[in-house]
């Protein structure tokens, strides 16, 4: 016997579950192998301007260097994963750059809080004009 192996192609529009949850994306065996992500933003925190995003209904900036994401469908809790990214230069001529945290609160199923600091003195925070968000659930 020989098993023979079959590319195929998906090319259609939409992708629809038949549930409210996501659809989900599983090997030849049914065991799940991936998910798709359920936010993303870039925002530009010098200019409080949202750029590309999904699933993000507003950013609320609360303060030099801190902002809320709010997610326009919220999560069922705050158990998902998130990662950051920045431009990372703050001032002209280098040497300043950014880190990207959770700050001062814990993610709500609603909102996640992020805060962007410069590594060269903790207390100091900074708005970057790239930050970017990413949430898996």
């Amino acid at each position: 016997n020989t098993k023979k192996n079959y590319m195929s192609t998906l090319n259609v529009n939409t992708i629809k579950s038949q549930s409210t949850s996501a659809p989900t994306i599983q090997n030849s065996s049914g065991t799940e192998v991936g998910q798709f992500v359920k936010a993303f933003l870039r925002y530009n925190q010098q200019t409080d301007t949202m750029g590309q995003n999904f699933n993000i209904s507003s950013v609320d900036d609360i303060s030099e260097g801190v902002f809320h994401v709010n997610f326009a469908t919220a999560f069922s809790n705050a158990n998902y994963a998130y990662t950051f990214g920045s431009k990372g230069q703050v001032a002209s001529g280098g040497g300043e750059h950014t880190q990207v945290y959770t700050y001062f609160a814990a993610p709500s199923a609603s909102k996640l809080q992020v805060g962007v600091f410069r590594p060269e003195n903790s207390a100091a925070r900074a708005d970057d004009e790239r930050v970017c968000v990413i949430v898996c659930a």
